[in-house]
């Protein structure tokens, strides 16, 4: 009645209902806009909105019209946000390393949510339009994590049990399986079946339920105007209740399960490529990402961490990350369809795409997408970012505090057609470099004694006439030691250090509690921790191969640098350097190209400016390829000789032992990495087999195993008195070295062989510590007992490179340039502790990224592709990580996981247990006597005497130079 009377009262007035409103909201008097009908107008517009909507008369062009309003007011929000003033414009042509720096996607989506409020509101809205079935899939997701971890010790050895006795039924089940990765418990056949009828049920019922669903029995078609959930019967109200149980879900099942509603079902598939053999032709697995920035540790495995894979808030978090990373990107493709040049999200997209390789069609297909800018822009930015790195590298030159490496690497061209004009062409030889920062504390004067080297250089024609004599026994009195308590020498205790390492990392389980205890070698001279920075340059199309290559890579780094002599009236394009004056700059490189630089200063002694006699030029060697050459000595002398590996005590045998589908090319050319891992892991199975043998011949009743001592509860102390046992007892020293001398019936010269193999593997070992650790005065301290054993086994010019080096820097070069020169010879690329790199890794770790991931693939694999993106490897690697990180993508993987090696060694253990390696057996005989390298070389310094070009004769097989090529990232040699 009252409506009627109300609809009445308007009529008589002429008034509709529509120009009411309109004329009561769009009143400009003050009154009447400040009347309480307007105030409770809005306040209860929800309902008014509802009730067109309710109204079937009405709803239709009530949607429409608030549609309507709806798209002006969401377009006005995205054309505010897409235009400059929002500061989201990004102009590719104009692509610098900061403005992707600087790209934060946090920073982004706030911007969004101020300027563009219900957009974002509405697209949140619509991203999780079914919250209800996002709730149900929480507990499916952590049963598909638990799924995914490898199930615990005890677990695995019921399932083992239960396979051996499950019989030829659970073999059929397990055939059925197929691609089956995840049996938390132990389940029989008879469970098994349960269970898949169980699931069965379940999908039958939800088909039935979703049939039901689509013929529309709801209380709208029955008149009630609501819907009306459909129920299960009572039978299949249970088995949803026990399905959680059955499908082994630790976590209670969802109520919405128990209360009879109906659900929506997500099945979790197994994982197929879990149980698909994803190795290599090698055996070895696959990566793509080739990045190795960690040493190897053999078997110290990390658990994994249980509780945190099933953590809620964690995976709440993780879920609104990905909801806001979504509306980011729903937000940016909205922006750049409307104004093209609003590109931010995309542009910064397209650079990690092109980062990662790429393939065109899927960047044009992402460009057409809206989530990417197209290929030709892609290629704009890099080359203004090419452009950019170029003024970068003259600005760390214009300092004269920068240090160069370089080298040379191959690449082949498969696709290239051999012509007559260019045979071949499809075998590129370029030349790759980068420049370092010198750090801790190196000053411009301490770089500023060019002419003060000159005077006394051997290259200076002057000194021609002068003996190049090196009294090189200074370099065995570098670094005095004073007598210890436990009366070792420094070396001895380093190795005492080793023993105590393998056994508390590779031996039984109750020494780990050790390896917190257990503190670094001393350090003699250590270099601070600083993270070390990087211009890459852009390879150069030389050949460095010769001394004119290196002549022209010099001088394409010079150029690069922007230092030169802008007063030389014969060099036009110099005018613009900075002049290098009587500063010098570092070089770093292997031995190839330390042999070629020193013929050029050679050749250019005569010239008659400093800068054309490329006076500036230290010549600093990488001692990676140092580390090589000692590896590939070891091989030379226990491997090499063919009858070196007839004895069952041999390397070979033993290595036969961990790799036998290996020992072809173990025994031809193993490569850096291989004999990297022979020398560290049967180094390490050795020493755990000298502890075993001391300590059963000790106590040989109680102790016959390592696990046995471990059960008696040995202390720190007791470990560190047999360790300093050992080293004097298994490894080759001056004293062992009279036992050769011994009659033939009381000798085991197989042992002796032991001891000599366990010394060098040592030596191997310190090198490695002090070159990770960053001790520049330990690895000087390993120079001559290396020199000594390259003089012995005939590679006689790292011999003489090592001694030239270290006595220029120590007897030649001023104290203050030596400071540099040893500060700055190894690098921290991650700035951590123990992350000390060789120069030189770092240009082969270049090259890797240069040839394999940011070279090109197909038809973009070009020479100069390659050469044009390779001074942005840098910028590439921080686009990549930063945007990983960004869009949190946490399963990306940049090193190899350590492998599990326990069985391996152990196998090893009872090999070197059964052919009595370490037991003393008089008159055994060896097939060959190894010859002491070290003594031999010792002796031959001493007798012959030593000069700066004494290169010698190469003995046996050119082994320096397979050494030098070896160097290939791709089969991990950079993980050292």
């Amino acid at each position: 009645e009252q409506l009627l009377a109300v609809l009445d009262n308007l009529a008589l007035i002429q008034v509709t209902i529509p120009q009411f409103i309109v004329s009561l909201l769009r009143s400009k008097d003050t009154v009447i806009a400040s009347h309480k009908a307007v105030q409770a107008l809005a306040v209860n517009i929800d309902s008014v909105l509802d009730s067109f909507k309710e109204n079937r008369h009405v709803r239709g062009s009530a949607l429409d019209a608030i549609h309507r309003l709806a798209k002006a007011m969401y377009a006005d929000e995205v054309a505010t946000i897409s235009k400059r003033e929002a500061g989201l414009h990004f102009n590719a042509r104009k692509t610098t390393q900061a403005s992707l720096e600087d790209f934060d996607l946090t920073k982004i989506l706030q911007k969004f949510t101020t300027l563009a409020p219900r957009v974002c509101d509405v697209l949140d809205t619509l991203l999780t339009a079914d919250p209800a079935l996002a709730k149900r899939r929480k507990p499916q997701r952590r049963h598909a994590k638990r799924c995914k971890r490898k199930p615990s010790e005890p677990e695995a050895s019921v399932a083992t049990n239960t396979v051996e006795t499950g019989g030829a039924a659970a073999s059929n089940t397990a055939d059925s399986a197929g691609t089956a990765t995840c049996a938390p418990d132990p389940i029989v056949t008879a469970a098994a079946a349960s269970r898949a009828n169980a699931i069965a049920r379940a999908e039958m019922s939800v088909a039935v339920a979703m049939e039901t669903l689509d013929a529309g029995q709801s209380r709208e078609a029955n008149g009630l105007g609501e819907d009306e959930p459909v129920m299960m019967d009572l039978s299949d109200d249970e088995m949803w209740g026990q399905l959680p149980e059955l499908l082994t879900m630790d976590d209670d099942p969802p109520s919405e399960l128990l209360s009879g509603q109906p659900e929506d079902v997500d099945i979790v598939m197994a994982d197929a490529n879990a149980a698909v053999d994803m190795s290599g032709e090698d055996g070895e697995p696959d990566d793509d990402d080739y990045e190795y920035w960690d040493g190897l540790e053999p078997i110290f495995e990390i658990p994994e961490d249980r509780e945190g894979m099933t953590d809620p808030d964690a995976e709440e978090e993780q879920i609104q990350g990905i909801l806001q990373m979504k509306c980011a990107l729903c937000m940016a493709i909205l922006m750049q369809s409307s104004n093209q040049r609003a590109n931010a999200v995309q542009s910064v997209i397209a650079m990690y795409l092109h980062s990662n390789n790429t393939p065109e069609a899927v960047i044009e297909l992402l460009s057409r997408l809206g989530v990417s800018i197209s290929r030709t822009a892609i290629n704009d930015a890099v080359s203004n970012l090419s452009k950019e790195a170029a003024t970068e590298m003259k600005k760390i030159g214009r300092t004269l505090l920068a240090m160069i490496a370089y080298d040379n690497f191959d690449v082949e061209l498969k696709h290239l057609v051999p012509t007559v004009e260019k045979p071949h062409d499809t075998l590129l030889h370029l030349t790759s470099g980068t420049f370092l920062r010198l750090d801790h504390d190196v000053r411009l004067a301490d770089l500023q004694c060019s002419n003060e080297i000159w005077e006394k250089s051997s290259y200076n024609p002057v000194n021609a006439e002068k003996s190049d004599d090196v009294d090189w026994k200074k370099l065995l009195t570098l670094h005095p030691q004073a007598p210890h308590p436990s009366g070792l020498d420094r070396r001895e205790r380093h190795n005492a250090w080793q023993f105590q390492h393998d056994l508390f990392v590779c031996g039984p389980e109750y020494f780990r509690q050790f390896v917190s205890k257990l503190a670094d070698p001393e350090a003699i001279d250590q270099i601070p921790v600083v993270q070390s920075h990087q211009v890459p340059a852009e390879a150069m199309d030389i050949s460095q191969s010769s001394v004119q290559g290196n002549i022209q890579a010099l001088a394409a780094l010079f150029k690069q640098l922007g230092i030169g002599d802008p007063t030389d009236p014969n060099d036009k394009d110099q005018v613009a350097r900075s002049d290098v004056g009587d500063h010098v700059v570092l070089v770093h490189g292997d031995l190839a190209t330390c042999e070629r630089v020193q013929s050029l200063r050679q050749s250019r002694g005569k010239e008659t400016t400093a800068f054309r006699r490329f006076q500036l030029v230290i010549f600093v060697i990488g001692l990676f390829h140092l580390k090589m050459a000692c590896a590939d000595a070891i091989w030379k002398i226990f491997i090499h000789p063919l009858k070196a590996r007839l004895d069952e005590t041999s390397l070979m045998k033993q290595v036969a032992e961990i790799r036998p589908k290996e020992t072809g090319k173990i025994g031809s050319k193993p490569g850096f990495r291989r004999m990297h891992e022979v020398i560290r892991h049967v180094g390490a199975v050795s020493r755990l087999e000298c502890w075993r043998q001391e300590i059963s011949t000790r106590r040989p009743q109680n102790f016959a195993t390592l696990e046995a001592w471990a059960e008696s509860a040995p202390s720190l102390e007791d470990v560190e008195k047999i360790a300093n046992v050992l080293v004097r007892k298994y490894v080759a020293n001056a004293r062992s070295a009279r036992a050769r001398y011994d009659v033939p019936d009381q000798r085991d010269q197989q042992l002796e062989n032991i001891h000599m193999r366990e010394r060098y593997f040592l030596l191997y070992e310190e090198l490695t510590w002090a070159l990770n650790a960053g001790d520049i005065g330990s690895v000087e301290d390993c120079f001559m007992p290396w020199v000594f054993i390259f003089k012995g086994c005939g590679k006689h010019k790292y011999a003489t490179q090592m001694v030239h080096f270290l006595y220029d820097l120590h007897f030649v070069y001023p104290v203050q340039l030596r400071r540099a020169i040893r500060m700055n010879i190894l690098c921290n690329p991650s700035g951590k502790k123990h992350h000390f790199r060789a120069i030189d890794w770092w240009v082969e770790h270049n090259n890797l990224y240069i040839k394999r991931i940011y070279g090109g693939q197909s038809s973009n694999h070009t020479k100069h592709h390659i050469i044009k993106g390779s001074a942005l490897i840098e910028v590439f690697k921080k686009v990549r990580i930063s945007l990983e990180d960004t869009f949190a993508l946490d399963h990306r993987t940049y090193r190899h996981s350590p492998p599990k090696m326990q069985q391996t060694f152990q196998k090893l253990a009872r090999y070197m247990q059964d052919s009595k390696t370490h037991i003393h057996i008089p008159g055994r005989k060896s097939a060959y006597s190894i010859s002491d390298a070290w003594e031999a070389g010792m002796y031959k310094m001493f007798v012959t005497g030593w000069s700066r070009s004494d290169s010698g004769g190469e003995d046996g097989i050119a082994a320096e130079d397979t050494a030098e090529g070896e160097v290939d990232g791709e089969h991990g040699d950079l993980d050292v």
